[in-house]
This record gives structure tokens, C-alpha cells and sequence, in this order.
């Protein structure tokens, strides 16, 4: 980066797609690539785009719709979104290398413990991927 220190202030006024940092006028700086990964994350397993709110007491910010227990990789996803949708400050930025091989990992470990199940998760990606297009 040219500017390491640089931050924003700012929305970018599109209706859903500011970050939590955005709506509240506080500084950020990749919080909104963050923001847009999770909610096109959202719309591939959900089929709807994400609406966040503030849950007060436990003082983070949540998506309205609940992953299953039985849903694969629930916790690698719950986690991913509840990380990249709570970032403490633009200097404490969540690793995409972390969440990355994460992810890969736990997709290796998802396609060979149960072939089933990853056939039929393959066929509704692709069941969704058809809807989508047409």
C-alpha cells in the first residue's frame, strides 16, 4: 500500500452494502471488502442478501438468518462471518491467509470423511448456480 496508515470516513450509499464502520462514521479501511465477502457468502448459502443487526448483549453484530447445525462447514462459517462482520480496528484486521486455509482445509476434510454428503452439497450449488442463471 502506498498509504500503510491511510483510513476513510464515509459511506458508499448504497443501502446494504456499507459496513457496520461505514454506518456509523467510524474509521476503516478493508472492513468493506471484509463486509462484501461475507455478504456474497450470505446470498450463495442463503439465496438472500445479508441483513445485519447489533445484538446488545452480547455486543457484536449478527445476520438475521440462523446456519443449521446439520449445514457443512456451519462452524467454519459461523466463524468467518462472525469475525469479519466484528472488527475491532482498522489496525486488527482478520487474516485472509488464515481464513483461506481454513477454509480449504476444512473443505478437504468435508469431501473425504463423507462422499454423500459432498455430492449432495455439490448438487444444490449447482441446483442454485442454474436457478441464478436463468
Amino acid at each position: 500500500s502506498f498509504y500503510p496508515d491511510q483510513t476513510f470516513k464515509g459511506r458508499a450509499g448504497t443501502n446494504g452494502f456499507d459496513c457496520h464502520e461505514m454506518q456509523e462514521d467510524r474509521p476503516w479501511t478493508y472492513q468493506t471488502d471484509y463486509f462484501g465477502y461475507v455478504g456474497t457468502m450470505h446470498v450463495l448459502i442463503f439465496g438472500l442478501y445479508m441483513k445485519t443487526f447489533y445484538h446488545a448483549t452480547r455486543k457484536v453484530y449478527a445476520f438475521t438468518e440462523q446456519l443449521k447445525r446439520r449445514y457443512p462447514l456451519c462452524e467454519t462459517w459461523t466463524n468467518i462471518f462472525r469475525d469479519f462482520l466484528n472488527i475491532p480496528s482498522c489496525d486488527k484486521l482478520p487474516s485472509w491467509e488464515a481464513v483461506v486455509t481454513q477454509l480449504k482445509q476444512d473443505l478437504e476434510d468435508f469431501a473425504t470423511e463423507d462422499v454423500c454428503a459432498w455430492r449432495r452439497a455439490i448438487d444444490k450449488c449447482n441446483s442454485i448456480l442454474r436457478q441464478s442463471v436463468n
